[in-house]
């Protein structure tokens, strides 16, 4: 088999409908023609095509309407993923330009997409729609739980508590640094059938040794004998909640996301990010500089895909959180009143 074969057998073909269909698949073939499988775009450009026929049927060039319907075609889509959707219509946008034909070229720098995120714990009646869906295409849960006990709401519900079909495919997992404030014990557990346990057991064993014998008593002393002293705990945490949120309701330029557990606050700086100079990442030099400047840590919120945000906890005194708070309403204020 010489090359070409090798390579037919490699290429994957997509039909396209389009009235630009003739450029994309020309456009293809040029690409291919150099020696390049180009079957990853090629699939995106197939779904850019069906989007044409959709929305744009007469379409026969690239518009900016064009561009910003395909931007926005997945609301929920993280930055990176945008990026590679939009590489292969940047690169198909200078081909037909080259040809002398008028076609809007899509700019290097797409603008960070603003996604509202919102803070959600599962009701009983969503969590039963995600098992079914994994009962029916024979999907494995792996549920970590570790936050179940920091819950303000109603009931904490367990997914494997839905039913013995359920449980038989879930691996629950679960622990002792946050609902038992264990954090230096290294201490967790997993639930699931006897055919994962053996499993993990056997790969485990040869990985990591056991779990001291001392960390093991302490945490089953917290599953047995510590309920109140959690329940106690958990209402000091909301009460920080309340504390830390009427505090932000106070300061200007910011929002947040209501949490309604755990021990942490989102908080929401777009307003901010409108006037402060950064380079790559505003939440990560955001974070940097208040750190430099004030002394205070605070997470970025891009390491969950939110650069807008950052993210505060209130798992230490009040006095802390609160002069913390405050530092950072000082330096909000200056970045604003600096570049006003």
């Amino acid at each position: 088999m010489d090359w070409n074969q090798i390579m037919d057998v490699k290429i994957r073909s997509y039909q396209y409908h389009s009235k630009m269909s003739q450029l994309i698949q020309s456009f293809i073939n040029q690409k291919r023609n150099s020696g390049y499988p180009y079957n990853s775009s090629a699939q995106i450009l197939s779904c850019f095509d069906k989007m044409l026929v959709d929305n744009f049927p007469e379409a026969t060039t690239i518009t900016p309407e064009i561009i910003n319907a395909w931007v926005n075609y997945k609301p929920n889509e993280h930055q990176n993923s945008l990026l590679r959707r939009i590489s292969p219509i940047r690169q198909l946008s200078k081909y037909i330009s080259g040809l002398g034909i008028d076609c809007f070229v899509v700019p290097g720098h797409i603008p960070q997409k603003q996604i509202k995120y919102e803070a959600h714990i599962y009701t009983k009646e969503e969590l039963r729609e995600i098992v079914d869906v994994c009962i029916e295409k024979n999907i494995y849960i792996l549920a970590d739980e570790i936050y179940e006990r920091i819950c303000y709401n109603d009931e904490f519900i367990s997914i494997a508590s839905l039913g013995d079909d359920v449980k038989d495919i879930t691996i629950t997992v679960n622990g002792f640094a946050k609902s038992a404030a264990m954090t230096g014990l290294r201490l967790g557990y997993t639930a699931s059938n006897k055919e994962i346990a053996k499993g993990m057991s056997a790969i485990q064993g040869h990985l990591v040794s056991h779990p001291s014998l001392t960390a093991q008593y302490i945490g089953y002393g917290a599953l047995k004998y510590c309920k109140d002293d959690i329940d106690n705990m958990v209402e000091t945490y909301k009460h920080r909640r309340d504390l830390v949120t009427t505090k932000l309701d106070a300061m200007k330029y910011v929002n947040y996301v209501y949490p309604n557990g755990a021990f942490y606050v989102f908080i929401d700086l777009s307003q901010v990010a409108k006037k402060y100079k950064y380079n790559e990442s505003f939440s990560v030099e955001f974070c940097d500089e208040f750190l430099s400047k004030y002394n205070v840590a605070i997470v970025p919120g891009q390491a969950f895909g939110i650069d807008e945000y950052v993210r505060i906890s209130y798992a230490c005194s009040e006095e802390e959180f609160i002069e913390g708070l405050n530092r950072l309403e000082k330096f909000i204020l200056e970045i604003m009143d600096t570049n006003n």
